[in-house]
């Protein structure tokens, strides 16, 4: 019975989608380690693979709500860019201190909010993980050979 109601929710392009947005979860912590901290060093490393593995766990939440045409379809990828990132920013947050639940995605998005680079960074992660459910980055939408 479960597996009919999620059929087609999980296609091959939000799979790719939600690869997408945990790539742009790290990316986004390095911009944020950059502004907030240029000189960190190696334990950059190890909070990017956390951040990217939990974006990946948000991003899969969130990956339904990713390629949707229109209007609605952008809406829909803006609730779901800032609830895969609500997700992803607690459970990396999480592993540091039980409090990141809270403080994590409180960080992670002021921190965004706040800077034109992290902006940046966020905004295209998000609309090519849009782009890429949508279908629009596969070689079939082309139009080549």
């Amino acid at each position: 019975m479960l597996h009919e109601t999620y059929r087609g929710v999980y296609t091959a392009n939000r799979v790719l989608a939600s690869v997408i947005i945990a790539l742009t979860g790290g990316a986004t912590w390095v911009a944020i380690a950059q502004v907030a901290d240029p000189e960190l060093g190696p334990e950059l490393i190890d909070m990017v693979r956390l951040t990217t593995a939990a974006a990946m766990i948000g991003g899969l939440c969130a990956a339904p709500l990713f390629g949707r045409r229109g209007l609605a379809g952008l809406f829909l990828m803006f609730v779901g860019a800032v609830l895969g990132t609500a997700i992803g920013a607690a459970l990396a947050a999480m592993v540091i201190d039980p409090v990141g639940l809270i403080f994590g995605p409180i960080f992670v998005i002021s921190m965004t909010v706040q800077s034109p680079v992290i902006a940046t960074v966020w905004t295209g992660g998000m609309l090519l993980a849009h782009l890429a459910a949508e279908g629009a980055l596969s070689p079939e939408s082309s139009g080549l050979p």
